[in-house]
């Protein structure tokens, strides 16, 4: 049965026993699969689509469409709405459900179509009988597969994205890049890594497991990793930037509110030092207050007039003054019959605020209960939201900051005499909105979300009146308060939508595409060594079998071999052996790993090979089991004829005549230099500091763990010193982080050369230092606890 074979219902399911159920189960697995993958992927989607740079689902859906054609057609449908709904579900409405629903449901679709359109590339132009060996057929099936077929889901699901309004005509090409790029990388991947256990023929794909799958398993993880603590200082950085924003406009928004409440003090000291005080008088000492406070609407003085005064009051003031309060259509008439009345006397600037000249603010419910509160306290207090007589119609609405003032020189110690002596309020009026406005005009590059309120009461708001579709969440506010007078106001601060667009890195989301394009391209790679490998077994084991077939000699059989060394072409080292392991044959790859040519090492044994990396009980090990199970597979260093020591990857199989006697040796094997390279720097990153090439954090502990239990088990001793520079903090700010980067070089070089070999400085953190000395076998716990209670002399 081939790779690609179709499977009906009359037919056994390809995969053995990994899939031995009904359709039902069948498609369950499939659609589990998807989600598995699905929610990998949804780990690392990027706003403002939500589209990840990586789909693990797109390889899976290949794989189960190649394997089982349009019998799990029904499973990834199902998991892939379910992994599309969960990823756009906006639950904020009955019409959004919906449209998540319709979304879901549009890229379900093309998911399918696209997986069917690889899978039909791939059998019309790779075969349906191919087991991808040959490398032309691998790259073949990568690119029909990948980057072609999967133009299909993009396409649909940013075209879905954009009528939807999820993303603007400005995200389509990069969510459209960013699509294909995550369904090509999950192809590239996640393909090879599941065929690896339901591709057929089981044989060939199970050897591949080992050198295939796990690896890129292992890459796998680690990128995530990388990505996830990048992503993390990523995700600090833009919070902190956050922060600064909203405590810079937090900081600035209370300076102006706080001036505003000094303003009303000084203009209520005006009348509280001065009696009595004159219109030009007022207008004179309010107009360099004004100027400091562009951002005022008005100051404003309001004698108290009782009823019994109301004609002298307004026959002093200039002509045509009355004391007025607004009728049912919004116009200012004469004011009704009261007790006593609180007109605005004084206004400054006069120039558009003429309508509340005159006005008595005991009409107004909000004003007249934040006047009587400052009258009956003695302090300023501040109104709520209202609406300012001068705004007219307009969709406005003002603060009021009132201080009461008192006759001079009269005891306002009791509610009872401050409401006797009571003579009037000095008022600063301003508006929210021109604050924040201020405020931001002298920070610019604010992208802020703020919301004002005064208990329950709205003072301000620039959030959006329809809340926008959010893709990611994230908990970015926060939350401050303003003692203003008598009242706290209550701010909140989000991030805009263009805060992210301007301040989100993308040397992040690089990182996380180069490292999966690596291990894609690293996929690719192995499948083809494996290819070549299983070739070449494939080719040994079809002239064993024609050796065995046509009962010939021992010169035949060796003439046989030498040609399959000889013709074969690859980039594998060959070497031939007779049974007594005297080199027969190589072919020119061994030439070029090892620097011997044939002329030299035919007739020799392999111990010309030999390095001094392994000990004789290896090599023991390694032909008794030549000799027993007739095969030995693994690393081996070899000695080139330069000297040098190089890493191999071999596989010796010894050959056998149809007696079972053993005639020759095959060795085939491959330089894994960049490998164990790759390995050593993996390790280094690791357990060892990147500026200083000291042992980092983890490989300290390690260290430690390790010497306490040495040394609680030998009773013997070691220490540990912590260190650290003075003002490397000021060096630092001062000279620069190059300076500082060049100090902690310095500073460990010269604690290498101060230390013994065996000891192990390391680098915590910063300028933080630590020295772990080994233990001296010196003293027993005895005889150090003896040491310890003789007398001093």
């Amino acid at each position: 049965m081939s790779l690609f074979q179709r499977a009906d219902s009359s037919q056994t399911v390809p995969g053995g026993s990994f899939f031995n159920g009904s359709t039902v189960v069948l498609n369950v697995v499939a659609s589990l699969s998807y989600i598995v993958g699905g929610c990998l992927g949804t780990l690392l989607a990027i706003p403002p689509s939500g589209v990840s740079p990586v789909w693990p689902a797109s390889g899976i859906a290949l794989a189960l469409i190649l394997v089982y054609r349009v019998r799990v057609l029904a499973g990834v449908f199902f998991g892939a709405l379910f992994v599309q709904v969960y990823a756009f579900l906006d639950h904020s409405s009955v019409e959004m459900i919906v449209g998540s629903m319709v979304i879901g449901s549009a890229v379900s679709v093309a998911c399918c179509v696209q997986a069917l359109v690889g899978a039909t590339l791939i059998e019309r132009w790779v075969g349906s009988g191919d087991s991808l060996t040959e490398d032309r057929r691998i790259l073949r099936f990568m690119l029909l597969g990948g980057p072609l077929a999967c133009l299909v889901a993009p396409a649909v699901g940013v075209t879905a994205l954009w009528i939807r309004g999820v993303i603007t005509g400005d995200d389509i090409l990069l969510s459209w890049g960013t699509w294909w790029i995550g369904d090509t990388i999950g192809v590239l991947i996640f393909t090879p890594f599941v065929l690896t256990f339901i591709g057929e023929p089981r044989s060939s794909w199970r050897v591949r497991r080992n050198y295939v799958a796990y690896p890129l398993v292992l890459l796998v993880l680690l990128v995530i990793g990388v990505f996830q603590y990048a992503n993390r200082q990523e995700s600090l950085r833009i919070e902190s930037v956050f922060e600064r924003q909203a405590m810079l406009f937090h900081n600035a928004f209370s300076v102006l509110v706080q001036d505003h409440i000094g303003t009303n003090e000084i203009l209520k000291g005006l009348f509280d030092s001065a009696d009595p005080i004159s219109k030009e008088g007022f207008k004179i000492f309010t107009a360099p207050l004004l100027d400091k406070h562009p951002g005022l609407v008005a100051l404003e003085w309001m004698a108290h007039v009782p009823a019994s005064e109301r004609d002298r009051f307004e026959n002093s003031q200039n002509e045509g003054f009355a004391i007025r309060e607004p009728d049912e259509f919004g116009r200012m008439v004469s004011a009704g019959p009261r007790m006593s009345y609180l007109p605005i006397t004084f206004l400054e600037p006069l120039e558009g605020n003429e309508k509340a000249l005159g006005y008595d603010i005991f009409v107004n419910p909000i004003a007249s209960s934040a006047v009587e509160n400052a009258r009956d306290r003695g302090v300023p207090a501040v109104t709520g939201k209202l609406k300012l007589v001068q705004d007219g119609h307009a969709d406005k609405s003002g603060i009021v900051i009132y201080s009461p003032v008192y006759e001079r020189f009269q005891p306002v110690d009791t509610i009872e005499s401050r409401r006797l002596h009571f003579k009037g309020v000095a008022a600063t009026v301003f508006r929210i909105d021109d604050l924040v406005s201020i405020v931001l005009s002298n920070l610019p590059d604010m992208q802020l979300l703020i919301r004002i309120s005064d208990h329950d009461s709205m003072l301000f708001s620039n959030f959006p009146e329809r809340p926008t579709h959010k893709v990611i969440d994230l908990p970015l506010k926060i939350a401050e308060r303003i003692e203003v007078g008598d009242r706290v106001w209550n701010i909140l601060y989000e991030p805009s939508g263009q805060f992210f667009h301007n301040h989100l890195s993308w040397s992040v989301w690089w990182l996380l595409l180069g490292g999966f394009l690596f291990t894609g391209l690293t996929g690719i790679g192995l499948l083809m060594l494996t290819g070549r490998t299983l070739r070449m077994e494939e080719e040994v084991k079809n002239r064993t079998l024609e050796l065995k077939r046509s009962n010939a000699s021992l010169a035949e059989s060796e003439s046989q071999l030498r040609l399959a060394a000889t013709t074969f072409e690859t980039h594998e080292g060959i070497l031939i052996t007779d049974n007594a392991g005297n080199i027969l044959r190589v072919n020119h790859a061994f030439s070029e790993i090892t620097g011997f040519s044939a002329d030299e090492v035919v007739g020799r044994t392999p111990r010309i090979l030999q390095s001094d990396r392994h000990y004789d009980d290896f090599y023991d090990e390694l032909w008794r089991n030549l000799l027993t199970v007739g095969k030995f597979e693994g690393e081996i260093w070899n000695r080139r004829k330069n000297g040098e020591n190089v890493p191999t990857w071999q596989t010796i199989t010894a050959v056998k005549n149809e007696t079972g006697d053993t005639t020759h040796f095959v060795a085939i094997f491959y330089d894994i230099t960049e490998k164990k390279k790759a390995e050593n720097e993996i390790h280094d990153l690791a357990f060892y500091d990147p500026l200083t090439a000291l042992a980092n954090r983890r490989l300290l502990v390690n260290q430690l763990s390790n010497e306490l239990a040495v040394s609680k088990r030998q009773g013997t001793f070691g220490s540990i010193i912590f260190l650290d520079l003075d003002r490397f903090k000021v060096l630092n700010d001062s000279l620069g982080h190059h300076v500082g980067d060049e100090l902690l070089i310095q500073v460990a070089g010269r604690l290498k050369d101060s230390l013994r070999e065996q000891d192990i400085p390391s680098r915590l953190g910063g300028d933080e230092f630590v020295i772990l000395f080994m233990p001296i076998k010196a003293v027993s716990k005895r005889l150090a606890m003896r040491h310890y209670m003789l007398p001093k002399k």
